[in-house]
Order: structure tokens, then sequence, then C-alpha cells
């Protein structure tokens, strides 16, 4: 009773110091609605320390998490309300602020499509300027050690793009190497060291200094070019034969025996030539 005869109750503004009131107002964050202290309850909407938010709901995503702590980027839970779009920040899908990163190659955090992420545009180091992996064949040689050349499967490079070893026989003519035609055989124009032999000719004979091919009685037939006239055509009187001659000494070649050295002669630069 008030010290004007007026019965006290909860909400008029005064606690009865009695016992009958523990707090006022009532129905507010610190005072239930019969004046007693109020007990943090997460969920009931009132902001009760050590609550750092209470918005009446038991659901986390919605900038208030079920145990009424406040969210923000970078706890792990993304706030669905929009001020989040991803969780955890900084990360090649995340940025800083939570939100979605965008592919930007160079920035240091690998965003699809980008297969690599070496923080600079440059080519050469393991990842392109286009944020590519490199490899063996493309054209490139990485210069962070795992590529020594390119392009592999060449005589100066192997197959997984490192500098190629001379090895006689593989096929490949690698320095100091004349020739590699596959194998160690002698006798096949290339030794079994990789080095030029001497060809030699079906009789047995060597090709001669100026180039001329061995006659079969160890004369020579000059080359086209050595400045020998060419064969004329010759005729006989009545019906007319054409035909190709040539003469050694005065004597007439057969034109089958001259038909074919002029095939060994061919056959001879095609060799050279493929060397």
């Amino acid at each position: 009773c008030t010290s004007s005869c007026v019965l006290e109750l909860c909400g008029d503004g005064v606690v009865n110091n009695n016992g009958a009131e523990s707090c006022e107002p009532p129905g507010t964050a610190s005072c239930t609605d019969t004046c007693g202290i109020r007990a943090p309850l997460c969920g009931d909407g009132f902001l009760t320390a050590p609550e750092q938010c209470d918005d009446g709901n038991l659901v986390s995503g919605d900038g208030c998490t079920l145990a009424c702590v406040r969210e923000y980027c970078g706890d792990g839970v993304v706030n669905d309300d929009g001020a989040e779009a991803c969780e955890p920040p900084s990360t090649g899908l995340c940025t800083d602020l939570c939100m979605v990163r965008e592919p930007v190659c160079g920035d240091g955090h690998r965003t699809p499509p980008e297969q690599c992420e070496d923080g600079n545009t440059l080519d050469g180091d393991g990842c392109t300027s286009r944020c590519m992996l490199e490899l063996c064949g493309d054209g490139v040689v990485n210069n962070g050690g795992s590529e020594d050349c390119e392009p592999p499967g060449t005589a100066s490079c192997n197959d997984v793009c490192e500098i190629r070893i001379p090895l006689c026989g593989d096929g490949f003519v690698t320095p100091p190497e004349e020739c590699d035609d596959g194998n160690q055989a002698e006798g096949d124009g290339c030794s079994s060291i990789c080095n030029l032999e001497p060809l030699t000719e079906p009789d047995g004979g060597v090709p001669m200094p100026d180039g001329g091919v061995p006659m079969p009685d160890g004369g020579a037939l000059p080359e086209p070019d050595s400045g020998t006239s060419a064969p004329e055509p010759n005729t006989t009187s009545g019906d007319i034969t054409v035909g190709c001659s040539a003469r050694r000494n005065g004597s007439p070649i057969d034109a089958g025996v001259l038909l074919g050295l002029l095939g060994l002669v061919l056959a001879r630069r095609r060799r050279l030539t493929a060397l």
C-alpha cells in the first residue's frame, strides 16, 4: 500500500520492495510481465543479456543464430537475408566480404573455370597468363623446372620435354651424331656409332671424286652437270629410229646400260638428300 493508501501493483512504475515485485516496468527485456527479473531466453523476442541478438526464432542464417549470437562474415554461417552470399570468406569462391568471387586471373585465388592461379599473368612458370595449366607439348617451356624444351618428340627434346641425350639407333639425329637410321648396323650408310659411311655401288666400286658413277670396266659416267655434252638423238636411213646414245672413248654405250647407270645416279642423289 502506498503512502497515499493506494494498492501497489505490477506496472505502476514503483517496485514493491516488500518482495512482491522485482522490477518495473513489466514486459521489457529485463522485466517480465509479472515484474520479475527476465531470464535470457533465445527466441522470445527480447534482447536479454548476454544475448547479442534475438529475432524471435531459433533459425540460423537470418542475421541472428539459434543461440542468439549476431552473424557476421567469417562465422561459417551464410546469412540468407542478403548480407552474405557465401562462407568462408577469402577463398577462391568467396570474397573477403562474403560475396561470390568472380574469376580474375592473377589475383591469387583459383576461381572456376581457372585451372591454376599463381598470382601473376606470366607464361612459362607452370600457369599461363590465362590461368591454364602448362604441360609438355603446349609449345611453352615451363621455366619453373618441370620442362627443359618444346616441342617434345624431336631430335633435341624427348617425349617428356627434357633435353634429348644422343643415343645411336633411336632414330633421332642428335648432335654430335652425323646420322641415325634407327639401328646400329654397319654398311647401310650410317655406322654403328652413327657416323656417315662412304657409299658403295652395286658392283662394289666407290663413288668417283667428281660425283660420277663407276662404269662396268672401271670408267665413270659423269654427272649431267659435269660439263660433258648431253647425248644427242640419232636416226638411221629408211625407217626413222629415234633413240638415245652416248660414247666413251669413241665407242657407243648401249641405251639399256646408259639408263641403268642414270638410275644409279638418281638413287645416289636421293640417298644423299635423305641424309
